[in-house]
């Protein structure tokens, strides 16, 4: 199943589902978080959710049996339009999700005068279960793709390699700049499901970042900041939230706005 899309000027335009075989969609391919400067909060602190001051605090557990060996890849290069860094969202390890149709983040630290692609591949076979270009990526900062507007879904326990390109030419793909990450569909432990169902974007968060659910917080706290950009506080949940996991570059950005 392939897609192909174009950039559209406006910002923060939804994605439009496709039907099924090749489709020519307008609007962006990706909604940009424009950050804003905040104070970090410390990964130091115990792995819970903390409410002082009123304000949930968001604290990632990694789940047990996360593994040591590195599953994200980040990639960067100069020249031939291609002065920038790609980093896939997501820790150092198979990260986690509960839902069949997740979205998808990465950074981009500048822009670029190069076509951009973004593919999803199950274990053991060759198509890509998603596929998608854009003829320039040209918008810096945090991007996302929602799964949920594309006929596909993530099967339960499978871990699926999930990666972003910067393609400067396409006849020589040894210059790509490549960022891989790897996310997993889990059923939800306990009692998860029920309890964030009543529970709002940042409670949401906190309880999935706790249970070690990567995808799930990353991407409820990045509701929040879409459903209310001018709160710096929510881009200062995001921002410790990407400390914890490494990504100090990409929570730069929720720092300077």
């Amino acid at each position: 199943m392939k897609v192909r899309l174009c950039f559209a000027a406006s910002f923060g335009a939804l994605l439009i589902p496709f039907s099924e075989g090749a489709a020519q969609v307008t609007p962006s391919l990706t909604a940009s978080l424009t950050p804003t400067a905040t104070p970090i909060v410390s990964p130091a602190v115990s792995p819970v959710a903390s409410t002082a001051g009123g304000a949930t605090k968001l604290f990632y557990k990694p789940p047990a049996r996360a593994g040591n060996i590195p599953a994200r890849v980040s990639g960067g290069a100069r020249g031939g339009g291609t002065d920038a860094v790609l980093i896939a969202v997501v820790p150092n390890h198979v990260a986690l999700t509960t839902q069949s149709q997740p979205s998808l983040f990465w950074f981009q630290s500048k822009p670029a005068k190069a076509k951009f692609e973004l593919t999803v591949v199950e274990p053991k076979k060759p198509k890509p279960l998603v596929s998608l270009t854009a003829p320039a990526a040209d918008k810096p900062g945090i991007h996302r793709v929602k799964l949920a507007k594309y006929k596909v879904e993530l099967q339960p326990d499978v871990a699926y390699e999930w990666s972003v390109a910067i393609v400067p030419d396409a006849e020589n793909r040894s210059r790509d700049v490549i960022a891989k990450g790897v996310i997993k569909r889990i059923n939800p432990p306990g009692d998860l499901a029920n309890r964030v169902a009543q529970m709002g974007d940042v409670e949401r968060a906190a309880a999935y970042a706790e249970a070690g659910i990567w995808y799930d917080a990353f991407e409820s706290v990045s509701n929040a900041i879409e459903a209310h950009p001018d709160d710096a506080s929510l881009r200062a949940q995001r921002a410790s939230l990407l400390h914890q996991v490494g990504l100090s570059e990409a929570a730069a950005l929720d720092k300077k706005q």
